[in-house]
């Protein structure tokens, strides 16, 4: 179901109003921003922890935009998320059906013992490995904020069956779009297609400078920008 801008303009007003996040930027910065970001941090991180202690199957995503997506989605929507976890069985609840792509074969199989035990039946959970052997890079937060897409040591065509799992959708066809897992930019680009007029994009751990090029691509499209401090989750809604 179509989202208006109308609703989604409203419930931005209501996440704004009722939340402070709209005062939190998760940048690093430099000189004297860097020391108030590095103060800050341990209280972010503290912030963050309370809330999963509290909400223990809710996603690793922002509270507002968790708030978003219970206002907004429906039974009706048909969605899909580019890396699994929480937030699948989550949407489970929310969307008439979720498909699921995941590259890490261990977390497939955790997620997969989820929703076979919570007995749900609405997800296609698909396990799509890295065409190439990679190695994680071991990498601080501010580095893994500051590094550019050519700096970035893991580049998006190691998971090129993973991004392209997406061709054999139809445009136009789905309601939600969730970007929270390996080769962000390229499946960004290959999912706008896919997504209806009045839609969500969602793009977690959107403040990294590598996914400069997902913002430019959307910056024409309204949206609801929330953080923890640590890290910032962007809805978009498509025009």
């Amino acid at each position: 179901m179509a989202i208006t801008l109308e609703d989604f303009l409203n419930v931005k007003k209501t996440i704004t109003q009722n939340s402070r996040e709209r005062n939190i930027t998760s940048r690093p910065g430099s000189g004297l921003v860097y020391l108030r970001y590095r103060l800050l941090r341990p209280y972010y991180k503290l912030k963050a922890k309370q809330f999963q202690k509290k909400h223990p199957q809710h996603p690793w995503l922002t509270a507002s935009s968790i708030k978003v997506f219970d206002l907004l989605l429906t039974k009706d929507d048909v969605g899909l998320e580019y890396g699994s976890g929480r937030s699948t069985y989550h949407f489970a609840k929310l969307l008439g059906h979720l498909t699921s792509v995941e590259h890490h074969e261990e977390w497939y199989n955790i997620v997969k013992e989820t929703l076979t035990n919570n007995k749900v039946s609405n997800v296609n959970l698909k396990l799509i490995p890295p065409n190439t052997a990679y190695t994680k890079p071991n990498l601080s937060s501010v580095d893994d904020y500051y590094l550019d897409a050519e700096a970035y040591p893991i580049k998006d065509d190691v998971f090129l069956d993973y991004v392209h799992f997406i061709d054999s959708i139809p445009n136009d066809s789905l309601d939600f779009i969730l970007i929270d897992g390996r080769a962000r930019v390229s499946c960004s680009k290959k999912s706008v297609s896919k997504l209806k007029s009045g839609g969500l994009f969602v793009l977690d751990n959107s403040e990294r400078v590598r996914y400069r090029e997902i913002h430019e691509m959307l910056e024409t499209w309204p949206n609801i920008y929330s953080s923890t401090g640590l890290t910032d989750t962007i809805i978009w809604r498509k025009p």
